[in-house]
């Protein structure tokens, strides 16, 4: 890969998708609408359990939501070519399926320009240039819940990263 800019090395960073923020708020809302047309109707009990639970429930919600289902986000400032191959380098034993965008899972996968599936452990690996056209951004969404494999996994390809 090409010399790469001064500034700190990159790291894999959790994101948030924004659909999960979307419903989050949806929720949050839809729990507040119906105090307010609790009150509306005198059923001062349901405003009280409708509180109750939009202070409560949407938050336990969008916890459980990123625990569950974790985005996984690396910046590097280098083409997509040259990310595309070192990623398929660092995977090259797991045999990893080449996918159309439209394919795969919905969101930011969608505009990716190589999208891998790996089955062991189970997840989806984008390759898209980022939306400042300053490098690259690899996303990892796993569909496996062996945390200690995905963890590996991400290493293996961090380290062919900063190898190439």
């Amino acid at each position: 890969m090409s010399a790469r800019a001064p500034g700190p090395a990159p790291a894999w960073r959790r994101w948030i998708p924004g659909s999960t923020v979307i419903l989050f708020l949806l929720l949050s809302g839809v729990l507040w609408m119906a105090s307010i047309a609790a009150d509306a109707i005198g059923q001062a009990v349901l405003v009280v359990v409708f509180l109750a639970v939009a202070a409560f429930v949407p938050l336990a919600w969008l916890g459980e939501r990123i625990r569950a289902r974790p985005l996984w986000a690396l910046r590097v400032r280098d083409d997509p070519e040259a990310v595309t191959s070192a990623v398929r380098d660092a995977l090259r034993d797991r045999l990893p399926t080449q996918l159309a965008a439209k394919d795969g899972p919905e969101g930011l996968f969608r505009r990716c320009e190589t999208l891998l599936r790996v089955d062991d452990p189970g997840c989806w690996i984008g390759v898209q240039r980022s939306s400042d056209q300053s490098g690259t951004t690899v996303l990892l969404l796993p569909r496996s819940r062996d945390r200690r494999s995905i963890d590996a996994l991400r290493a293996r390809i961090h380290s062919r990263l900063e190898s190439s």
